[in-house]
């Protein structure tokens, strides 16, 4: 698929991959310390508003 090496299986466990990563990150605390003051300075460079 990239650059004609990648399969889609390759693709998709990638995505399952990063799903199953990204939530067991998110119950880590030491990771939303970091995570919650970085989301707030990306929203201001972005000139979005304050995330609830």
């Amino acid at each position: 698929m990239v650059a004609g090496i990648h399969a889609p299986s390759d693709i998709e466990m990638g995505r399952i991959s990063g799903s199953v990563i990204s939530q067991q990150l998110s119950h880590q605390e030491d990771f939303q310390q970091q995570y919650l003051p970085a989301r707030e300075e990306l929203r201001h460079a972005l000139d979005l508003p304050a995330a609830k």
